[in-house]
Protein backbone atom coordinates (compact mmCIF):
# COMPACT_ATOMS: atom_id res chain seq x y z
CA UNK A 1 0.00 0.00 0.00
CA UNK A 2 1.35 3.65 -1.13
CA UNK A 3 1.00 6.67 1.11
CA UNK A 4 0.59 10.45 1.14
CA UNK A 5 3.82 11.02 -1.28
CA UNK A 6 1.63 8.84 -3.65
CA UNK A 7 4.92 6.45 -4.28
CA UNK A 8 5.90 5.97 -0.83
CA UNK A 9 6.04 1.97 0.24
CA UNK A 10 6.61 2.38 4.16
CA UNK A 11 7.25 -1.57 4.29
CA UNK A 12 10.39 -1.00 1.81
CA UNK A 13 11.71 1.89 3.20
CA UNK A 14 11.81 0.14 6.91
CA UNK A 15 13.25 -2.71 5.24
CA UNK A 16 15.79 -0.45 3.33
CA UNK A 17 16.48 0.97 6.28
CA UNK A 18 17.09 -2.13 8.53
CA UNK A 19 19.22 -3.31 5.22
CA UNK A 20 21.46 -0.34 5.23
CA UNK A 21 21.26 1.46 8.00
CA UNK A 22 24.41 3.51 7.53
CA UNK A 23 22.80 4.89 3.98
CA UNK A 24 20.61 6.68 6.26
CA UNK A 25 23.88 9.00 6.87
CA UNK A 26 24.43 9.56 2.93
CA UNK A 27 20.39 10.56 2.93
CA UNK A 28 20.82 12.92 5.92
CA UNK A 29 23.32 14.78 4.28
CA UNK A 30 22.08 15.08 1.16
CA UNK A 31 19.05 16.12 2.40
CA UNK A 32 20.48 18.93 5.03
CA UNK A 33 24.26 19.37 4.10
CA UNK A 34 24.19 19.51 -0.03
CA UNK A 35 22.44 21.16 -2.84
CA UNK A 36 20.06 18.00 -3.38
CA UNK A 37 17.33 19.20 -0.91
CA UNK A 38 14.93 21.67 -1.24
CA UNK A 39 16.48 24.99 0.81
CA UNK A 40 15.00 23.12 3.69
CA UNK A 41 16.97 25.71 6.32
CA UNK A 42 16.33 28.68 4.08
CA UNK A 43 12.50 27.83 3.97
CA UNK A 44 12.56 27.91 7.42
CA UNK A 45 12.64 31.54 7.67
CA UNK A 46 11.47 33.04 4.11
CA UNK A 47 10.13 30.99 1.33
CA UNK A 48 6.62 31.45 0.28
CA UNK A 49 4.52 29.72 -1.72
CA UNK A 50 5.14 26.81 -3.90
CA UNK A 51 8.74 27.42 -2.42
CA UNK A 52 9.54 29.98 -5.75
CA UNK A 53 9.25 32.83 -3.32
CA UNK A 54 12.49 33.63 -1.57
CA UNK A 55 13.02 36.45 0.48
CA UNK A 56 16.63 37.52 -0.23
CA UNK A 57 19.48 35.60 1.81
CA UNK A 58 20.35 39.01 3.83
CA UNK A 59 17.25 38.62 5.27
CA UNK A 60 17.37 35.34 6.64
CA UNK A 61 20.53 36.40 8.58
CA UNK A 62 18.97 39.58 9.63
CA UNK A 63 16.19 37.18 11.28
CA UNK A 64 18.83 35.20 12.98
CA UNK A 65 20.24 38.16 14.05
CA UNK A 66 17.42 39.70 15.76
CA UNK A 67 16.39 36.16 17.36
CA UNK A 68 19.86 36.24 18.54
CA UNK A 69 19.57 39.59 19.89
CA UNK A 70 16.49 38.99 22.23
CA UNK A 71 17.90 35.76 23.51
CA UNK A 72 20.51 37.19 24.77
CA UNK A 73 19.14 40.89 25.43
CA UNK A 74 20.62 41.22 29.71
CA UNK A 75 20.57 44.59 31.65
CA UNK A 76 20.88 44.10 34.81
CA UNK A 77 20.69 47.84 35.29
CA UNK A 78 16.61 48.46 34.77
CA UNK A 79 14.46 48.78 36.80
CA UNK A 80 12.28 46.04 34.28
CA UNK A 81 13.47 43.11 35.63
CA UNK A 82 12.39 39.60 35.92
CA UNK A 83 14.59 36.68 37.54
CA UNK A 84 14.89 33.53 36.31
CA UNK A 85 14.93 30.87 39.24
CA UNK A 86 18.20 30.70 40.42
CA UNK A 87 19.05 26.80 40.21
CA UNK A 88 22.58 25.03 40.60
CA UNK A 89 24.83 24.38 38.01
CA UNK A 90 24.26 20.67 37.45
CA UNK A 91 20.62 21.35 37.20
CA UNK A 92 21.28 24.05 34.29
CA UNK A 93 23.89 21.41 32.43
CA UNK A 94 20.98 19.09 32.80
CA UNK A 95 18.16 21.03 31.55
CA UNK A 96 20.13 21.98 28.66
CA UNK A 97 21.19 18.21 27.55
CA UNK A 98 17.98 17.58 27.52
CA UNK A 99 16.58 21.17 25.99
CA UNK A 100 19.33 20.04 23.16
CA UNK A 101 18.39 16.14 23.46
CA UNK A 102 14.46 16.34 22.91
CA UNK A 103 15.76 18.90 19.81
CA UNK A 104 17.69 16.13 18.36
CA UNK A 105 14.84 13.58 18.67
CA UNK A 106 12.58 15.71 16.96
CA UNK A 107 14.96 16.54 14.08
CA UNK A 108 15.41 13.15 13.71
CA UNK A 109 11.92 11.70 14.25
CA UNK A 110 10.31 14.37 11.57
CA UNK A 111 13.28 13.00 9.11
CA UNK A 112 12.44 9.17 9.47
CA UNK A 113 9.00 9.68 9.36
CA UNK A 114 8.20 11.50 6.06
CA UNK A 115 11.49 9.07 4.92
CA UNK A 116 9.04 6.07 5.70
CA UNK A 117 5.80 7.47 4.74
CA UNK A 118 6.24 10.30 2.27
CA UNK A 119 9.60 9.78 0.08
CA UNK A 120 9.82 7.27 -2.86
CA UNK A 121 12.31 4.75 -2.67
CA UNK A 122 15.42 4.99 -3.67
CA UNK A 123 15.17 8.87 -3.16
CA UNK A 124 18.50 9.98 -1.97
CA UNK A 125 16.95 12.68 0.35
CA UNK A 126 13.90 12.95 2.93
CA UNK A 127 11.25 13.92 0.35
CA UNK A 128 8.50 16.51 1.64
CA UNK A 129 10.49 17.98 4.37
CA UNK A 130 9.84 21.75 5.17
CA UNK A 131 11.24 24.57 7.14
CA UNK A 132 8.47 25.37 9.38
CA UNK A 133 8.72 21.70 10.85
CA UNK A 134 11.83 22.54 12.56
CA UNK A 135 10.20 25.75 13.94
CA UNK A 136 9.53 24.21 17.06
CA UNK A 137 13.31 23.37 17.36
CA UNK A 138 14.18 27.37 17.54
CA UNK A 139 12.01 27.60 20.38
CA UNK A 140 13.38 24.81 22.20
CA UNK A 141 16.94 26.45 21.37
CA UNK A 142 16.21 30.16 22.10
CA UNK A 143 15.71 28.85 26.24
CA UNK A 144 19.05 27.47 26.03
CA UNK A 145 20.90 30.44 26.50
CA UNK A 146 18.35 31.17 29.48
CA UNK A 147 19.25 28.30 31.29
CA UNK A 148 22.85 28.46 30.81
CA UNK A 149 23.66 31.73 32.05
CA UNK A 150 20.88 31.59 34.68
CA UNK A 151 21.13 35.61 33.96
CA UNK A 152 18.49 39.06 34.45
CA UNK A 153 16.37 39.44 31.72
CA UNK A 154 15.27 42.69 30.81
CA UNK A 155 11.95 41.90 29.15
CA UNK A 156 11.13 45.48 27.89
CA UNK A 157 14.88 44.77 25.63
CA UNK A 158 14.12 42.07 24.70
CA UNK A 159 10.34 42.81 23.31
CA UNK A 160 11.69 45.64 21.75
CA UNK A 161 14.14 43.36 19.39
CA UNK A 162 11.64 41.47 18.71
CA UNK A 163 8.92 44.03 17.57
CA UNK A 164 11.94 45.77 15.53
CA UNK A 165 12.92 42.29 13.63
CA UNK A 166 9.66 41.27 13.02
CA UNK A 167 8.10 44.59 11.65
CA UNK A 168 11.36 44.92 9.65
CA UNK A 169 10.71 41.71 8.03
CA UNK A 170 7.05 42.08 7.59
CA UNK A 171 7.67 44.60 5.42
CA UNK A 172 9.94 43.14 3.73
CA UNK A 173 7.87 40.39 3.15
CA UNK A 174 5.34 42.15 1.89
CA UNK A 175 6.69 43.95 -0.66
CA UNK A 176 8.79 40.36 -1.96
CA UNK A 177 4.85 39.09 -2.16
CA UNK A 178 3.74 42.17 -4.06
CA UNK A 179 6.28 42.05 -6.45
CA UNK A 180 5.89 38.60 -6.96
CA UNK A 181 2.37 38.09 -7.24
CA UNK A 182 1.18 41.66 -8.68
CA UNK A 183 4.15 42.98 -10.28
CA UNK A 184 5.08 39.88 -12.15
Amino acid sequence: ASFAGGEAVPKDQIAFIKANPFHLIRIFNNTYFSNVSDGIFKSMLGTFGWLDTPLPTWINALSLLFVVLAIFSADTNSGNKRYIEKMPKIKRNMAFSFTVLIAILYFIAVSLTLYVYYTPPGFESFYGIQGRYFLPILILFATCPLILTNNVINIKKRINYLYLGQFMILVISIMTLTNRYYNA
